[in-house]
């Protein structure tokens, strides 16, 4: 390999790696979401408090199925495209979550919601792995911080939304709108 074609291949490693930290901004940005806007969620769903609490369950649920099911359908197809169709059904899901009339379509939601989470988790963690091989280790620990900076900022945004529009809405569409650019970058770049 000459030097340009090796400094070409290492350019198209870091491009794909800054493809998955934003997927995983985003994953942060969903995942912390929903605790700051259960509130809202119960209002919308004319739900106690007590009665909605069960979300994060439903959401758990959906997140550890979907880690196990991405898992093994990684090794079956190209990463790029599966993950780029978990990127855009996500957008969806999350778009539906302050739409739910009732606790239960919520909960199915959420549920769905946590099925593409957990395979986006897992596509992130493993193509990540297939870019870097050996030298993953730091490109992983900064994958999981972009996970904590998405986490970080995602109760920043419910504030800001909620003290200019009053209601969830716009948060979790402004996360859905996010996810379909991400979603066509990742499907034009070629799957290690």
């Amino acid at each position: 390999m000459t030097t340009r074609e090796n400094s070409i291949a290492m350019n198209q490693k870091h491009i794909t790696t800054i493809a998955y930290y934003l997927a995983f901004v985003l994953l942060g940005l969903t995942v912390a979401a929903e605790g700051p806007t259960l509130l809202k969620l119960a209002e919308h769903t004319s739900s106690a408090l007590d009665q909605i609490n069960s979300l994060f369950l439903f959401s758990s649920f959906g997140y550890m199925l979907g880690s196990f099911i991405g898992g093994r359908l990684y090794d079956r197809v190209p990463g790029h495209r599966l993950m780029s169709g978990v990127l855009v059904f996500l957008g969806l899901m999350v778009a539906l979550v302050p739409l739910a009339p009732s606790r239960s379509v919520l909960f199915a939601i959420v549920l769905i919601l946590g099925l593409f989470k957990g395979a986006l988790d897992v596509g992130c963690n493993t193509l990540l792995l297939w870019v870097h091989n050996e030298a993953v280790g730091p490109f992983m620990n900064g994958l999981h911080a972009f996970f904590g900076v998405g986490a970080f900022i995602a109760p920043l945004i419910v504030a800001q939304v909620l003290s200019v529009t009053g209601d969830i809405y716009w948060v979790f569409w402004f996360f859905a709108i996010a996810a379909f650019p991400m979603a066509i970058w990742i499907w034009n770049l070629p799957s290690p």
